[in-house]
């Protein structure tokens, strides 16, 4: 049996349900041996998860800060480890084109030449240009010039890595197409590349026992599920579009852990805002899977204000029960709304856009159960088996033509 291999190092209980496990679970349907390395850093892991053996080792020197060389000297035990196993890896999955996936990288190469390294790639298009841009760029002060010699540094093992890996693979259709047409950093990536979106993990369902409720079932229900209350998720300006709209007989129900600092954002919305006590409800951290995708079963829209996404997991949860995908424009938005087929994307910060937008929806002015239809449609295109199957297929490839 060949053997699939992962290493992620904070992997904890909340990303059981997210790529980090679903490569490996799927990798394991399709009839492979699959395992993940991971540091465990929160103590939540079991030892096995959906057939996927959890191996967790330790850091040394734990309380040394992350620093260049100290993180180097704190990963020392998962060299050693990827060195001694790497013959039994037929193939090593890492996250991100790193100075750490280099390293890695690096050790099992060592020890195993012939093995292949797929690396998954999770980033925002614009931002990677944004970073290679500034690398072009002369230093205003001290504390840039220093700040690009560390970039560089990381660029030129980012650069090392790209002409060192066997499959590259992207979650966005844009990332996709810029990389194929502009390489890595300048590294020619075009016949490593994949296109392969995130998944919803159908298969988890099915064990759950729900059926997928027709647009005649669902309910008035704005839905979002994410860290409320941090930078990336921009909650804040969430708040502030149901300020500007009159939610008549909806409901919105925010899912997800709740920054301290953000709660007193939260009383002051409601005490600004005293006819939407009842109607906007905060849920907390929803560790049931079931309770999580029975807000998504009612709800007729799921509305994200992010900042900044790849291609979150959340979003393939809200499609494939149906919900029109109301988002801000970040990565993965065009393929997540089909070019705004079945979903609608408003542009950062357009407060009166989204206003609008949201206030047409609740007054009944958009057709949300021709929405409902074609999401669910569109929802065919982003399964698990579908995606990992895309990867089990050029790794058959490339062991044949070795």
């Amino acid at each position: 049996m060949k053997k699939f291999t992962i290493i992620y190092e904070e992997l904890d209980h909340m990303k059981l349900g997210k790529p980090q496990m679903m490569y490996p679970a799927y990798m394991n349907y399709f009839g492979w041996e699959s395992e993940v390395i991971t540091y465990n850093l929160k103590k939540d892991l079991p030892e096995e998860h959906k057939k996927v053996k959890i191996k967790q080792i330790k850091q040394l020197f734990s309380f040394l800060p992350n620093e260049n060389i100290t993180k180097f000297i704190k990963r020392i035990p998962l060299y050693i480890k990827i060195y001694k196993e790497a013959k039994k890896i037929d193939v090593l999955m890492l996250y991100h084109l790193t100075k750490c996936s280099y390293w890695n990288a690096f050790f099992y190469k060592l020890s195993n030449p012939n093995g292949l390294i797929f690396i998954k790639g999770d980033f925002e298009y614009s931002i990677f240009q944004n970073e290679v841009k500034w690398l072009t760029k002369n230093p205003k002060t001290i504390k840039e010039f220093f700040k690009k010699r560390k970039w560089k540094n990381e660029f030129k093992k980012r650069k090392k890595l790209a002409e060192t890996i066997d499959i590259y693979s992207v979650e966005a259709e844009n990332a996709y197409e810029g990389l194929l047409k502009n390489g890595y950093a300048g590294v020619d990536v075009s016949n490593k590349l994949l296109h392969i979106p995130n998944g919803f993990d159908l298969k988890s369902l099915e064990k759950l026992n729900i059926q997928r409720k027709s647009y005649e079932e669902k309910e008035n229900i704005i839905f979002t599920a994410c860290r409320l209350g941090t930078e990336q998720k921009n909650t804040e300006f969430f708040l502030e579009v149901l300020n500007n709209v009159d939610l008549k007989n909806w409901k919105v129900v925010l899912a997800g852990p709740v920054e301290e600092e953000f709660k007193e954002t939260i009383n002051k919305f409601y005490k600004e805002n005293p006819q939407h006590k009842e109607r906007v409800k905060f849920l907390g951290y929803v560790t049931d899977k079931a309770l999580l995708y029975s807000y998504h079963n009612k709800a007729k829209i799921f509305m994200m204000t992010s900042r900044w996404e790849s291609f979150a997991n959340v979003f393939l949860e809200a499609m494939y029960f149906g919900e029109h995908i109301v988002v801000s424009r970040v990565s993965g938005a065009e393929d997540l709304t089909n070019h705004q087929m079945s979903g609608k994307i408003i542009e950062q910060k357009d407060l009166e856009g989204y206003s609008k937008y949201i206030q047409e929806v609740i007054d009944g002015k958009i057709d949300l159960e021709d929405k409902y239809d074609k999401t669910i449609k569109h929802s065919d295109n982003f399964l698990w088996e579908k995606s990992v199957g895309k990867l089990r297929d050029r790794i058959k490839l490339l062991m044949k033509e070795r």
